[in-house]
């Protein structure tokens, strides 16, 4: 994974492309993915600036998922850096993919957020 830059107030697509350990895609099918954004790792869902749950996904069977966070959730945002997690558990209940790396948080500076 790669450290994402999500501007404040906007609706943000990221797209994540879920890997074994050897780097091949996994198929996603009747899995779920999760992704949290936090100040770290440790904080709650509850803490969390946003947390997603996803069973539908933008190309299961290649391991890709598009993730559109919408601006009513960005734009409760400040401007600096936080963490990511990314979790894919498989329909056995496996987790089969993790994945932690930095969110840097932008201003908008076109809409002056």
């Amino acid at each position: 994974m790669a450290t994402l830059k999500l501007k404040i107030g906007d609706d943000e697509t990221v797209r994540f492309t879920i890997t074994d350990a050897d780097g091949t895609a996994v198929d996603l099918t009747g899995g779920t993915i999760k992704l949290k954004i936090a100040d770290n790792i440790d904080v709650t869902d509850a803490s969390a600036d946003y947390v997603g749950t996803y069973t539908s996904f933008t190309d299961a069977a290649n391991g890709i998922h598009d993730e559109t966070i919408p601006d009513s959730e960005t734009g409760t945002w400040s401007a600096g850096k936080k963490k990511y997690q990314v979790r894919f558990i498989n329909s056995s209940g496996i987790v089969v993919s993790e994945d932690v790396d930095n969110v840097i948080i932008e201003k908008n500076l076109l809409d002056n957020v």
